[in-house]
């Protein structure tokens, strides 16, 4: 498989890994404070939005970091074999 796929599989990846993950973490996190100490403004709708909030971006940035890490991975890989 060519460097762009390659690149372009293992980003989409990281991003599905990053929303799966880092959605529900935050949104756990908002339901931890809400339990615990006592912060009652975060209800279900807040947090859900709070957690699409930061969890989509990072996953948008980290799935291009990745993708373009391995692009580059791949593309020296190929070159040093060929």
């Amino acid at each position: 498989m060519k460097p762009t796929g390659w690149s372009i599989l293992s980003g989409c990846g990281c991003a599905t890994m990053t929303v799966i993950v880092g959605g529900p973490l935050v949104v756990l996190v908002c339901y931890l404070l809400w339990e615990y100490a006592d912060i009652k403004e975060l209800d279900a709708g807040p947090s859900v939005a709070i957690g699409a909030a930061i969890s989509i971006p990072a996953a948008i940035f980290l799935g291009g970091l990745t993708g373009f890490f391995v692009y580059r991975w791949r593309q020296k890989k190929e070159t040093d074999s060929g």
